[in-house]
């Protein structure tokens, strides 16, 4: 009950959102026409979502959370330990300025469409016991209001009709990953997270995040959860950095 209420809070959010008076393009601050929500058609024509290739499944190892393309991670790590992870575009535009936009400009009614997306990233990957999400400190909860991944999951959830669980929270207050790159990035979640009080033994867990940069946060969530007994562990994010070419 409670997660539906929590869909229907956010597709009034969206009717809300589309039936204000029409203002631009999020992408490119555009007038808006009269069939457009908040993309305009042009926008909408340069997305190009992962999911109709190969590019949005990728493993991760479970070492230092490098993307594996063959038997093993460039650290020694092998492919058959690594996560999978599941992302619905790059981070580029116009999707990077949606996910700002919601994330920094309180636009949550953007959640729907996005779990839309995120949840085509899956393809028919469905088979888990619960959706989990990537915490915030509670002090940098309360000052934005909400929790971006939360907000995902919990979407996502009612969709799939799986159920979300806050299993990890944060442990203590870190700096935001953004800012940081490599071995800082790495450095600055030793001992971020902790587990809640929650028996996740052999349990599929989902994890969800709105970005994918270098798949240390997701890592350390999920090394976390395989230290307390789960079973398969996959990541599904909004969106992911660009591979850099070799």
């Amino acid at each position: 009950m409670k997660s539906s209420m929590f869909l229907t809070k956010v597709r009034k959010s969206a009717l809300d959102f589309l039936i204000a008076p029409k203002a631009n393009c999020i992408g490119c601050t555009s007038p808006l026409g009269a069939n457009n929500s908040f993309l305009c058609s042009n926008c909408f024509a340069s997305l190009s979502p992962l999911y109709t290739t190969h590019e949005g499944a990728r493993k991760i190892c479970r070492l230092c959370g490098s993307e594996i393309d063959g038997l093993r991670c460039r650290c020694g790590g092998r492919a058959e330990n690594a996560y999978n992870t599941y992302s619905a575009y790059y981070f580029e535009l116009p999707v990077s300025t949606l996910i700002k936009s919601f994330k920094y400009k309180s636009i949550t009614s953007l959640a729907d469409w996005l779990s839309d997306e995120m949840i085509s990233a899956l393809k028919n990957e469905r088979d888990f016991d619960v959706i989990t999400f990537v915490p915030m400190h509670p002090l940098r909860k309360i000052k934005r209001g909400f929790n971006q991944s939360e907000i995902l999951a919990k979407c996502i959830s009612e969709k799939l009709q799986i159920p979300c669980a806050s299993i990890i929270k944060r442990s203590r207050f870190t700096r935001k990953q953004a800012t940081l790159s490599g071995d800082k990035r790495r450095k600055n979640l030793v001992n971020a997270f902790k587990m809640k009080d929650t028996d996740v033994k052999d349990k599929r867990i989902l994890i969800v995040d709105d970005v994918r940069t270098t798949g240390t946060t997701i890592i350390s969530c999920a090394n976390l959860l395989k230290e307390n007994g789960a079973g398969r562990i996959s990541a599904l994010t909004l969106a992911c950095a660009k591979r850099k070419k070799s």
